[in-house]
């Protein structure tokens, strides 16, 4: 049995990850098509292969397969090769072949969007609980408030769950929704439904009662998150002006690019006798 976690950064991917590779029994659910791991093309094997190498690799000894899933790594796979680069998300997920979907969103989008930029300032992206320690290591340094890339960064996250409901819709794949909040909220319900799901049971002397990683927001988020909700007349008219620049400026700029690299890769290869 195969399945995937399709998520974005900061809805708690990492927490119901660990939660269940901590069972044993569930896969190893990881990011394993990230930008980082396609950075290159396929040289020496299809992306078929690449596929089942994959999810032989992310299989525990039951044969379960479990990985996680980013709209970017959709993405990546496309830059990896020409070939994927008119391939659309829910082909993708087809060629995937997983028996089971789990989607994991947040329904609070503000607060994941700051959760984002806070983590991409710091670079603290976790905090595990560590049995040995009585505390972890907390940002060493308060980030600005930055409402131009916390914007964006809402703008991001709500198109990639736009795509993924589309995907899902486009693919006609079943799948359960599981929202961060829930997860944080109602931890044992939720994993236990989870399971249910996955058709998996809980292993003996296994216990819900503690989450795997610590709450990283604090009142700095809070802060950020009033700042955000009370914007001035300027910061209104910039969040037009920059919405206007990413959906149609930067979008023109971009295929203005595209279109002069391909006509510069045409005069390369042109080769008159």
């Amino acid at each position: 049995m195969s399945y995937a976690i399709c998520a974005e950064a900061r809805s708690g991917s990492t927490l119901l990850c660990l939660s269940l590779i901590q069972l044993g029994i569930a896969g190893d659910p990881k990011e394993y098509f990230g930008g980082h791991v396609l950075g290159r093309p396929f040289q020496k094997e299809s992306f078929e292969d690449f596929i089942a190498r994959t999810l032989a690799y992310s299989k525990t000894s039951n044969g379960v397969s479990g990985i996680k899933l980013f709209m970017s790594h959709f993405d990546a796979i496309r830059r990896s090769s020409p070939r994927f680069g008119e391939i659309k998300d829910e082909q993708i997920l087809k060629k995937l072949d997983l028996d089971r979907i789990i989607l994991l969103q947040r329904e609070d989008v503000l607060r994941q969007s700051i959760s984002l930029y806070l983590a991409s300032q710091t670079q603290v992206w976790l905090l595990a609980k560590d049995k040995n320690k009585e505390g972890v290591t907390r940002k060493t340094a308060t980030p600005a408030y930055n409402r131009r890339k916390i914007h964006r960064a809402m703008r991001s996250i709500t198109l990639n769950y736009e795509r993924w409901q589309q995907c899902l819709a486009n693919s006609k794949t079943s799948y359960l929704k599981v929202s961060y909040e829930e997860l944080t909220t109602n931890y044992e319900l939720t994993m236990k439904r989870i399971l249910d799901y996955l058709d998996l049971p809980i292993p003996t002397a296994h216990s819900f009662e503690t989450m795997p990683t610590l709450k990283q927001a604090d009142e700095l988020t809070e802060h950020f998150v009033r700042r955000y909700q009370n914007p001035s007349k300027v910061d209104k008219i910039f969040d037009v002006l920059d919405d206007f620049y990413v959906s149609v400026i930067r979008q023109k700029l971009k295929l203005t690019v595209l279109k002069s690299l391909e006509l510069f890769k045409l005069r390369l290869d042109y080769n008159p006798g």
